[in-house]
C-alpha cells in the first residue's frame, strides 16, 4: 500500500467517524440524557458505534431506538460514566452477535407486520420527492379550498414517481416492492 492509498484510507476512516459522531451522539444524549465525548473514545469503540449505523439502515429504525432497546435489555450491566469518556458498557457487548439477536427479536415484537419498513419507505419517498406542499393563508374558505386543491393536484403531478423508479433495483429503493 503506497502513501496515497494510505491517506485515502485515513480520510475515509475520518469521514466514517464524523458521520458516526453526527448520528450517534444526539441519539446517545436522547436516550441517556448525558453527553458522550466522542473525540476521546478509542478508535475501536468508534468502529463499534459505526455498526449502529449499519443496523439502522438494515432494520430501518433510528439509532436512538436501537440504543433504547439495547439499554433496556442490558440495564443490569450498564454503568453510568460520569465523565462522558466511556460508554458504560463494553463496545463488543453493545454491538456483538447477541446484541444483534436481541435487536432482531425486539423489532419483530415491536413491529410484527414490518411497519418500520413501510414507515421508512414512505418517509424516504417524501424526502426524495421534496416534502409536502406548503399552505398559504387566504381570506375566505372558498378560495382557500380551491387553492389548496389546485396545489395538491399540481404537487401530485410533479411528484408522482415515474414507473421507471420501481423498475430500478438498487439498495434501499423505497419504491421497490
Amino acid at each position: 500500500m503506497n502513501l496515497t492509498q494510505k491517506k485515502e484510507q485515513e480520510q475515509r476512516l475520518r469521514l466514517l467517524f464524523y458521520r458516526t459522531e453526527m448520528i450517534v451522539v444526539p441519539a446517545w444524549e436522547r436516550v441517556f440524557q448525558q453527553r458522550l465525548n466522542f473525540a476521546h473514545l478509542p478508535d475501536h469503540t468508534k468502529w463499534a458505534l459505526s455498526v449502529l449505523l449499519v443496523w439502522s439502515q438494515r432494520y430501518k429504525i433510528s439509532v436512538w431506538e436501537i440504543l433504547d432497546i439495547l439499554h433496556s435489555r442490558y440495564k443490569k450491566f450498564w454503568k453510568t460514566p460520569k465523565d462522558g469518556f466511556s460508554l458504560g458498557i463494553s463496545a463488543p457487548t453493545l454491538v456483538g452477535n447477541r446484541s444483534q439477536e436481541i435487536l432482531e427479536e425486539e423489532i419483530l415484537r415491536l413491529y410484527p407486520n414490518g411497519e418500520n419498513v413501510r414507515c421508512w419507505a414512505s418517509q424516504r419517498q417524501i424526502q426524495l420527492l421534496g416534502g409536502y406542499p406548503r399552505l398559504v393563508a387566504t381570506d375566505d374558505i372558498f378560495s382557500y379550498s380551491r387553492r389548496y386543491e389546485h396545489m395538491i393536484r399540481q404537487w401530485r403531478r410533479q411528484r408522482t414517481p415515474r414507473p421507471s423508479f420501481t423498475r430500478r433495483r438498487y439498495r434501499d429503493n423505497p419504491w421497490a416492492p
